[in-house]
């Protein structure tokens, strides 16, 4: 199928078709200038004309105001962030989503209330006593708290995995394999856990 189309600029009316105008000049001078066929000429020019119709045509079932928005916003220093602002003005978010949703805002919230908290006191008077007394039995403080410390780190570094590994799959849409318990019931057993000095 063949399709022509025309179309009028007005360099005098608009800065938009003024620099359209240039950069079609342009680009025609370029080609004047390659050593090619005039068959091959042709050619690039119906490719050319051919490649920026049909990418309007893609803008416009992205979204049907923004290929009048960005032929309007046409000037000498386009850039990506003037492209998403006018993307955003005809209705289309092309950002990518930032941030956690809110079920894992739910998820992060109720990790950081059940964080283990370690008072560092006791660790640095027990690494002030082994240095002046060096016994097995001053260090035993020591080894438990330091103990304590890791088992609460690993469970913290394991559930923060596994929140990171949901935001990157992006599965917060999708029902989870097994029913989680209600949050008021997963902050009760970690104050349990936390009240045996288990964390």
């Amino acid at each position: 199928m063949r399709v022509s189309c025309s179309f009028t600029l007005s360099p005098e009316g608009s800065d938009a078709d003024a620099h359209a105008v240039q950069l079609l000049k342009r680009w025609q001078k370029a080609e004047q200038s390659r050593d090619e066929s005039a068959d091959v000429l042709r050619q690039r020019r119906s490719d050319f004309h051919r490649q920026i119709y049909l990418s309007g045509l893609f803008l416009h079932q992205l979204a049907p105001k923004l290929p009048a928005l960005l032929a309007a916003s046409l000037d000498e220093s386009p850039s990506a962030e003037q492209l998403l602002a006018l993307a955003e003005g005809a209705g289309l978010n092309l950002r990518p989503d930032a941030g956690l949703s809110p079920a894992q805002w739910q998820k992060l919230t109720t990790l950081m209330a059940t964080a283990p908290t370690l008072d560092p006191t006791p660790i640095i008077d027990a690494l002030t006593g082994q240095a002046s007394v060096g016994s097995a039995a001053d260090m035993a403080p020591l080894l438990g708290e330091m103990a304590s410390l890791q088992s609460g780190q690993k469970r913290t570094l394991a559930l923060l995995t596994a929140l990171s590994e949901q935001m990157a799959d992006g599965d917060e849409g999708t029902p989870e394999k097994a029913a989680e318990p209600e949050l008021a019931a997963q902050l009760e057993k970690a104050q349990k856990v936390k009240s045996k000095g288990l964390w």
